[in-house]
């Protein structure tokens, strides 16, 4: 998963089911209707429950692992959470 991605590559990512199997008409209307102007947030980059220290009753008390921390593209997080 690259930082540098694209919001058209982004959307890609989600759909390859339809991207690869799909008639070009209904892909090229799919893509037409996606977001493709997402807003850079500052992110952690690498966040997953295995970088988050949570106490004995569940309190979250610590963020783990923060040397990719950057400006991102908004959806960084969740592609980077799922794709790891």
């Amino acid at each position: 998963m690259s930082s540098t991605w694209t919001d058209r590559q982004f959307n890609q990512f989600l759909l390859p089911t339809i991207f690869n199997t799909a008639p070009d008409s209904l892909c090229y209307f799919a893509t037409s209707s996606f977001k493709e102007d997402h807003e850079m947030v500052f992110a952690h980059s690498y966040l997953a429950p295995r970088n988050i220290l949570v106490t004995e009753d569940g309190h979250a008390t610590a963020v783990l692992d923060w040397e990719n921390t950057s400006w991102y593209l908004r959806y960084r997080e969740y592609v980077g959470a799922y794709s790891e």
